[in-house]
């Protein structure tokens, strides 16, 4: 984990344990726009098994096996009594290993996400399902070599995304979701040496965990 991101996941806990303290109204949850940042837990597999790469036009692009690793999600959204929607950037940075090579990739995704909640406004917690879809690019550094250069690879592609959690109204104003989601992810297109789109598509099915705290106004 890079310092940026260990740092933004040091004061996103800290957020949250600030905001853990109960309040002693009756924490009815608002509406309204929210802003929120949070952390996740990021599992990526599928077609990256470490022994698959792409090939074409007089380039290789490695396709690592990637570990699990943690990052940052930033979030701004709408909320109403029954549900709520938003748009979220995620980030977060691997290892991996590819033919016997260590190498480290990074994974961001920009989605937008419908959420339905279960229980009425009057619970302070309330479980949710959620839906989205997600824009995603997946960067292995030092991942395109066509034998003489190398460069990174970037794979771009979508996910549809599937789970959801519970949001616990902790302040008038404050709230903290658990979620968890299944992603089925599509890479279509790759930047390297040489970029284009895929003859076939790449899948990186996963899941993302995270817990985010959200400032409502």
């Amino acid at each position: 984990m890079s310092p940026i991101i260990n740092y933004m996941y040091r004061i996103c806990i800290a957020l949250m344990l600030i905001f853990l303290i109960p309040d002693t109204g009756e924490g009815q949850i608002n509406e309204g726009f929210y802003v929120g940042v949070g952390v996740t837990h990021v599992e990526i597999g599928g077609d990256f098994d470490g022994e698959n790469f792409v090939a074409g036009g007089g380039s290789v692009e490695a396709m690592p096996e990637i570990e699990d690793a943690q990052g940052i999600k930033f979030i701004v959204g709408f909320k109403s009594y029954i549900g709520s929607f938003d748009f979220n950037y995620n980030r977060s940075e691997h290892d991996g290993e590819w033919d016997g090579l260590d190498m480290s990739i990074v994974f961001e995704t920009y989605n937008f996400d419908l959420n339905a909640y279960l229980l009425s406004e009057s619970n302070s917690v309330r479980p949710f399902l959620a839906i989205g879809f997600g824009l995603n690019r997946l960067t292995v550094e030092d991942g395109s070599t066509d034998g003489f250069f190398v460069t990174d690879a970037t794979f771009e592609g979508y996910a549809l995304r599937v789970g959801g959690g519970l949001e616990v109204s902790l302040h008038d104003q404050v709230s903290i979701d658990v979620m968890g989601l299944y992603r089925w992810e599509e890479y279509d297109y790759v930047e390297g040496i040489v970029e284009g789109d895929l003859p076939d598509e790449i899948d990186s099915n996963g899941a993302t965990y995270s817990v985010a705290v959200k400032f409502i106004f």
